[in-house]
């Protein structure tokens, strides 16, 4: 179960250097979420603990400021939560509300349809982010295009495994997920028992240490929610993981860095076969070429 109350380090730096910095607090052991708006010169680094000690650590080695964050700050309050169902293709409906009242109603009126339920909280990717919605409806295509053998996939930054609940729904396996925060994890544990996976494995680990070690198969779909930086790395050390002509999902990457995702993406041998842009955030799936 996920702590009541958690403590929330915060500090302020360029949005120029605000990746580099994650990249540097993710290499310490901390789980950083950037915070930016456009137009503004200066955007935020967040870290949530779920002790206080471990927050005013933070805050001797770094600065900024520690904040403490009671349940109702951080959970949506029931009268906002029940927002109108994402339809994902003819396949399924994704829900947010705290109740499970909604969500039993919603699969008495479309018996026709998964409902996959995802009470909101900490975890990232409860299908209301617009490139969270992309990258299902590309995973509910590619699964369409697999049905005829079995198939696999690897959920990398997998969050709340959204994506990797909905891939053993559409039946592959089997299913891994590597999340590197251990309290994503932790709800997607939870989110995979709400909705029936619990087959599913979900693992703690850094996408690159985790990708260096000998791979255990190939995966015909790899799924990657990283942000722009990590994701180049990542692109080389997938060859080994993934089958071939596999494909990847991805998806965490700044409209203004997919002409740069994209370049990379192709160095490695990866050919672009869609993108979508959503906002200020951006999605597409690669192929890897035969040879």
């Amino acid at each position: 179960m996920l702590p009541d109350t958690y403590y929330r380090w915060s500090k302020g730096c360029p949005v120029g250097e605000l990746e580099a910095a994650a990249a540097l607090l993710e290499k310490l052991g901390h789980f950083p979420i950037v915070e930016s708006r456009p137009g503004h010169k200066t955007g935020e680094l967040l870290i949530y603990c779920p002790t206080r000690d471990e927050a005013e650590v933070l805050l001797a080695q770094h600065g900024g400021e520690v904040h403490e964050v009671p349940p109702e700050a951080w959970l949506t309050k029931p009268e906002d939560a029940n927002t109108a169902p994402i339809r994902i293709r003819d396949r399924f409906l994704v829900m947010t509300s705290v109740s499970p009242d909604p969500v039993e109603q919603a699969r008495a009126a479309h018996p026709d349809r998964q409902v996959l339920w995802f009470p909101p909280g900490l975890a990232f990717g409860t299908g209301d982010h617009a490139t969270t919605a992309t990258c299902l409806r590309l995973l509910v295509d590619e699964a369409d295009r697999l049905s005829s053998a079995p198939w696999s996939l690897l959920d990398l930054g997998s969050g709340s495994a959204i994506l990797a609940i909905t891939g053993h729904h559409l039946g592959a396996k089997p299913v891994t997920g590597v999340e590197f925060d251990p309290m994503a994890l932790s709800a997607s544990k939870e989110y995979a028992a709400d909705n029936g996976a619990t087959d599913i494995e979900l693992i703690e680990a850094d996408a690159i240490a985790w990708l260096g070690q000998k791979p255990t198969r190939r995966h015909d779909i790899v799924a990657a929610n990283l942000y722009s930086g990590l994701l180049k790395e990542v692109f080389p050390l997938l060859k080994p993981w993934l089958a071939a002509e596999g494909r990847i999902i991805f998806s965490g990457v700044l409209a203004k860095e997919l002409p740069a995702t994209l370049g990379a993406a192709l160095e490695c041998g990866y050919r672009p076969l869609k993108t979508v842009i959503r906002g200020k955030w951006s999605a597409g799936l690669l192929k890897r070429s035969p040879v």
